[in-house]
């Protein structure tokens, strides 16, 4: 399941300062992700999207020593940390790798249902629609909404900030530059980095 079958969304060549009609494309389902990438066919089209199941325990480097290093509170407002399956888009171009998006991770729950109390119901499919836009250019200058409350001011609202007295007792996790471990090893001081070479 990690990594392999995938689904695959590819749109030939187009100019999106010059049509006149809809953008066309095609849709296939249950692909093996390596059959994808090897086939000729589908290196035949300019654009590229391709759906996964994936880990990304990688992104936690030589810190992700124990299985709850990688269980954490969901971050609300950034996807890129998520260790378990989680839906993943990456896109590429004239066959090359360019850009990839993760969405929650969840195994069990449909990302396009909301979780949470007063979540912005849209936001999976806005998410999804801003990486189109973001490399199709499909409506330039256009944004949707993928907050989780709907704005910044709604997240204010409802999230309670640590005091300093309770920032002062939480570690220093300055040295990390990367995605930042549940339990903290104190003696650590190997910052995680990214794997380039991984999807």
């Amino acid at each position: 399941m990690n990594n392999f079958l995938c689904h695959l969304l590819v749109i030939p060549d187009f100019d999106p300062e010059n049509r006149d009609d809809d953008v066309t494309c095609e849709y296939h389902e249950d692909l093996p992700k390596s059959y994808v990438l090897e086939n000729g066919k589908f290196k035949e089209y300019k654009h590229a999207f391709i759906i996964v199941l994936s880990y990304a325990f990688y992104k936690f480097g030589e810190d992700g020593r124990h299985p709850l290093d990688f269980a954490h509170i969901p971050d609300l407002l950034h996807d890129e940390c998520h260790a378990y399956l989680n839906p993943t888009m990456t896109y590429y171009k004239d066959g090359g790798c360019h850009d990839t998006v993760r969405f929650q991770e969840s195994l069990t729950g449909r990302c396009d249902i909301p979780g949470l109390l007063d979540e912005n119901p849209e936001l999976a499919k806005n998410r999804i629609k801003n990486f189109l836009n973001k490399h199709l250019n499909l409506e330039p200058g256009k944004r949707f909404n993928d907050t989780y409350f709907g704005s910044e001011e709604a997240l204010i609202e409802k999230v309670t900030p640590f005091t300093d007295e309770e920032r002062a007792r939480l570690p220093d996790l300055s040295h990390y530059t990367g995605c930042i471990p549940y339990t903290i090893d104190s003696k650590t001081e190997t910052p995680c980095h990214e794997n380039p070479d991984v999807l």
